[in-house]
């Protein structure tokens, strides 16, 4: 199944929590968050089989929200397990199986983007055992936001593709440095509001829709599913396209959520 939460829905902020069955090809509104949201962050817990989201923004003239929610699909319940130290909006979550810990990554701390502004290059590990959030010390290269995430089990590292290009975040060590991974020319000199996922038995990242700015180009929405090839570490990652879908997507909206209750 799949689940999708918030985003923005015809001309307002939604607080849907949708189901979308794979085998069926049904889909259904289960649930509504407390507040109607976009541009969160969120993160699958797949120990647990629950989904945490964290910030978001609901309009000009409310404050960004600091809140950390969880999601049950089991208990089909929603509730408010902690909070960030400020409100953000496009942040970067990803949940890491090697210590089950989740791990969020920049973000905006204003409603509006203003010019010259800048994303903050902060890391934070939340604890669902504890339902507590700590800073790390160590920070991004660049600030990021609007980015996506994935746990790569082949060398057991986080990626994080952002408009700079791609981040490698080791979550066993924490303290270590994040650092930037060339990727081959044919890859968007900026993406944001991408969808990904990482398929592990092709060491693969693949990359939904988003937003992307090319070198001498407009940017533009994408209507395209691409893939990162992971390499050795000597080695620039290389860049494909694998198709196209009908229409081009934005996936800031809501994160989907993939798993499996059973």
């Amino acid at each position: 199944m799949l689940f999708r939460s918030g985003g923005w829905l015809d001309d307002h902020f939604s607080s849907n929590i949708l189901r979308y069955t794979v085998k069926t090809g049904e889909h259904s509104l289960v649930n509504h968050m407390p507040r109607a949201l976009t541009s969160m962050a969120s993160a699958w817990d797949a120990k647990n089989k629950v989904m945490y989201i964290f910030g978001g923004w609901g309009s000009a003239l409310s404050p960004l929200s600091d809140q950390i929610f969880k999601y049950c699909p089991i208990k089909n319940q929603i509730e408010h397990v902690a909070s960030l130290p400020q409100g953000r909006r496009g942040a970067t979550a990803v949940w890491t199986p090697n210590n089950g810990q989740i791990y969020i990554f920049g973000g905006y701390v204003h409603q509006m983007t203003i010019k010259g502004s800048k994303s903050p290059s902060e890391i934070f590990r939340f604890d669902p055992a504890t339902n507590s959030l700590t800073k790390l010390e160590t920070r991004l290269p660049r600030g990021v936001s609007h980015g996506c995430a994935v746990y790569a089990t082949q060398d057991q590292s986080v990626y994080i593709i952002n408009q700079h290009g791609l981040m490698k975040f080791n979550p066993a060590t924490e303290h270590g440095s994040v650092c930037e991974i060339e990727i081959d020319l044919s890859w968007p000199a900026s993406l944001k509001y991408a969808g990904c996922v990482y398929a592990p038995t092709l060491n693969r990242i693949y990359v939904v829709g988003g937003r992307g700015c090319f070198n001498g180009e407009p940017c533009r929405s994408m209507n395209e599913i691409s893939y990162i090839q992971l390499g050795d570490k000597a080695e620039p990652a290389s860049s494909n396209r694998a198709t196209r879908i009908p229409s081009s997507i934005l996936a800031a909206a809501g994160r989907i959520e993939n798993q499996d209750l059973h």
